[in-house]
């Protein structure tokens, strides 16, 4: 993993690069792949979130992970509703404002990125290895 944390937005460029087209099922990883990337909570700011899924969203699975910037809004004691979520894109119809609300915060399953989140990472450090090289 990179020594330094990226930021959070290029984490994502990132990671989503590495997932290509695969998305449906790899919510978790992908989050997981994020938070680290990015420093963890204390660096990124980011909280793991977990939603359940209803029928409504004809989901092949019934949870979906991603990510809340955790910082409160100024004027109250309320988390943000900024969302950060690379698999978004397997939902039809796509999950609302109200849908992530309902989430819940948590952590991940282990303190170390998981096997999986480490495939990702090392695809996205690839990425990143090659985008440098073009100056991006």
């Amino acid at each position: 993993m990179t020594t330094q944390p990226l930021t959070v937005e290029r984490a994502a460029v990132l990671v989503r690069a590495a997932l290509g087209r695969q998305v449906a099922g790899y919510c978790y990883v992908a989050s997981e792949a994020i938070f680290h990337l990015a420093g963890g909570k204390r660096a990124s700011g980011l909280v793991p979130q977990v939603l359940a899924l209803g029928p409504k969203h004809n989901a092949k699975y019934d949870s979906h992970w991603y990510l809340r910037f955790g910082d409160m809004h100024p004027e109250s004691n309320y988390m943000s509703d900024r969302i950060l979520d690379v698999t978004a894109g397997q939902f039809r119809p796509r999950l609302t404002r109200a849908d992530y609300a309902r989430g819940r915060g948590c952590g991940f399953l282990t303190a170390q990125p998981s096997k999986g989140a480490r495939v990702i990472i090392a695809a996205a450090e690839k990425w990143g290895t090659a985008s440098d090289s073009f100056g991006e």
